[in-house]
């Protein structure tokens, strides 16, 4: 083993790496920045953000921001995030209030996002999101042991990819689409 941290006194839900640094997350709201580089000298924490009242419920970094990072808890609904990789003002979010993945433009200057559209057909929470094929579609996963393809561009049903295990035979999983 090269390093242990040991910062937290509650379960760690979430993890994020970015470049030498890493964070994270716990049950609790407790937020641990560390740092690869030097941890030969120290694996003390380089930062700490307790978010009061409040449990992380995902953690990302937009590739466009080298020290930004977007917290959504589940107090505020928040399953997961994903910010378009083709350079747009985009955002895509997955919801535990209702199982839509919405789209926000982070165009108005303001910090103050609209809703651009929203996607359902997630039959539970999403709990993944990315972007796919130059920002033109959205890929889920959720709650639901589904992972489905959403068009952004036009309005259709999505289509899903069902993980079915068939008990009876050999007990594997079988990739399948379904319309």
């Amino acid at each position: 083993m090269a390093a242990t941290w040991s910062s937290h006194n509650a379960k760690v839900n979430h993890l994020l790496i970015f470049g030498e640094n890493g964070l994270s997350a716990d049950v609790e709201g407790n937020i641990f920045i560390f740092a690869f580089k030097g941890m030969d000298e120290s694996l003390a924490p380089t930062g700490h953000i307790l978010l009061e009242n409040s449990c992380p419920s995902c953690i990302m970094h937009p590739d466009t921001y080298l020290y930004k990072k977007i917290v959504g808890t589940q107090e505020g609904s928040v399953t997961a995030l994903s910010f378009s990789s083709d350079g747009q003002p985009l955002l895509a979010s997955g919801s535990l209030s209702d199982n839509f993945i919405k789209m926000w433009i982070f165009d108005t200057g303001d910090g103050d996002p609209p809703l651009l559209r929203f996607r359902s057909g997630q039959n539970a929470r999403p709990l993944c999101i990315g972007y796919y094929s130059n920002g033109l579609h959205i890929l889920s996963a959720g709650e639901d042991h589904a992972f489905r393809l959403f068009s952004i561009a036009r309005i259709s049903k999505a289509e899903s990819f069902l993980n079915v295990t068939d008990l009876k035979e050999q007990k594997s999983s079988v990739w399948r689409k379904q319309k």
